[in-house]
This record gives structure tokens, C-alpha cells and sequence, in this order.
């Protein structure tokens, strides 16, 4: 309905999730549908590829910097919390078993909804906080580990959070690079398995994306305006 309802010169479609196949009418009433990264394309098989173009989120590169080289002991969760809370803090035991001196934080909104699993969290020593964006860009530059416990192929879908951790300078956890948006954006991982077993040796991820730790002002001078002004040549020809 929000496309009938358009009247412009260029029709776009941002996407960042995984969605159902359009109808056709539908889909003829854009120029094109923004995807984040190459999993996020391949999770849109629909797509035609002339209507295709994939431009990464991007990074805040003045908010989000590195940190020292000397990290804190620290651990930081910071995804959604159904994307693994509730497994790290079962595999706690095993992990204090190598990292006893690390604190453990997890950032989110803690709705009333989470509250079971927040004071699950809290009894087993989480710190939970709501961190403002300059209090997550602080906690990336201090922590040791950034931990993701679980990988779903329908979510991470461009791994932006693991990117602003990687920028910090935070040694990556993560199960896999293979099904999710981790794919593109993790260069180097401890496997979640290693992990808990006391073995934090990086591996290599010959697929990751190194674009997607462009800045955000980077990418619209170098790939959004220059996108936008094509598209609307585009429909300027077709006017007339």
C-alpha cells in the first residue's frame, strides 16, 4: 500500500529483514531494493538482480572507535536477548572455570516482558545495564570478549553489532560465520565452543566483508548519492 500511495521520482526500497516474496505489480512499482550484504541477498532469492543493490549499514566512526590494546576483563552481551542470553548464562560455570576475574554485562531494554530471564541473568552475577550510544561505544572499547551465543539464518542479517564491537577492538565469539549475517562482517572469531573450553585462538574468515566498516558519511558521498542520482536519471529519461 505505501507504494501505490508513492508519487517520486526514485522508488526505493530499504530492506533489513527477511521477507516474503512480493507480488509483481508490487515489486515493478520500485527501482530498487536495498539489501545490507551478501547473506541478506541470498536470504531474498525473489529478488531480481537488476533490482538489487547492496550497500552495507555503515559505521559511526565518530562514535565508535577503538580502544586501548590492553583490554579490560570484560564480556559484554549486547545483542537481543533471544539471540543467546539464555544460553551464556547457563554456560557461565564453564566459562569462569578460565576467566574468573571477567565481569559479565549484558545491554538491552529489560521490558517486563524479559524479567524472568533478567533476574536469571542477575542471580547468576550478569551486571544488566541500558547503556546510552556513547556508554556502548565506551563498553566496546574496554571489553575483552563480545559474545554471541546463538545463530539463527534470520536474524544478524548484516551483524551490526558485531561490527561496532569489532571496531572497539573486542576479541568476537561467536558459534559460526556461516548462517547469519556474521558471514560478511566478522574477519576473525573465537568459536563459541572453543571458548568455553578455555581456548581463545582467532580463526580466519576469508568471506568477510571489509566494506561494512566503511563510516556511515562514507558510504552515502560514495554509494547512496551517487545511486540516487542515477535513479533519478533514470526516471527522467522514462518521463519524457
Amino acid at each position: 500500500p505505501w507504494v501505490r500511495q508513492t508519487i517520486a521520482r526514485v522508488a526505493l526500497h530499504w530492506s533489513n529483514d527477511v521477507e516474503p516474496p512480493w507480488p509483481a505489480m508490487l515489486l515493478a512499482r520500485v527501482q530498487r531494493v536495498v539489501t545490507l550484504g551478501s547473506y541478506h541477498r541470498a536470504r531474498l532469492p525473489w529478488l531480481p538482480e537488476e533490482q538489487n543493490v547492496t550497500i552495507p549499514l555503515g559505521i559511526d566512526l565518530g562514535t565508535f572507535t577503538r580502544g586501548p590494546e590492553r583490554r579490560e576483563p570484560l564480556l559484554l552481551y549486547s545483542s537481543s536477548p533471544d539471540r543467546g542470553l539464555a544460553t551464556l548464562v547457563e554456560d557461565l560455570p564453564l566459562i569462569r572455570r578460565h576467566l574468573p576475574s571477567h565481569r559479565v554485562v549484558a545491554t538491552y531494554r529489560w521490558p517486563q516482558s524479559l524479567a524472568g530471564l533478567a533476574a536469571r541473568a542477575q542471580a547468576a552475577g550478569v551486571l544488566l545495564l541500558t547503556p546510552d550510544r556513547a556508554g556502548m561505544a565506551q563498553l566496546y572499547r574496554a571489553a575483552d570478549f563480545w559474545v554471541h551465543p546463538l545463530n539463527r539464518p534470520d536474524s544478524d542479517l548484516a551483524g551490526f553489532s558485531a561490527l561496532q564491537a569489532l571496531v572497539g577492538g573486542c576479541r568476537l565469539v561467536v558459534p559460526t560465520v556461516q548462517v547469519s549475517g556474521f558471514r560478511d562482517a566478522v574477519p576473525r572469531y573465537v568459536p563459541y565452543r572453543a571458548f568455553l573450553a578455555g581456548d581463545y585462538t582467532l580463526v580466519d574468515n576469508p568471506r568477510a566483508n571489509r566494506e561494512l566498516l566503511l563510516s556511515w558519511s562514507h558510504l552515502v558521498k560514495t554509494r547512496w548519492l551517487p545511486l540516487l542520482r542515477q535513479l533519478r536519471g533514470d526516471a527522467g529519461e522514462e518521463a519524457a
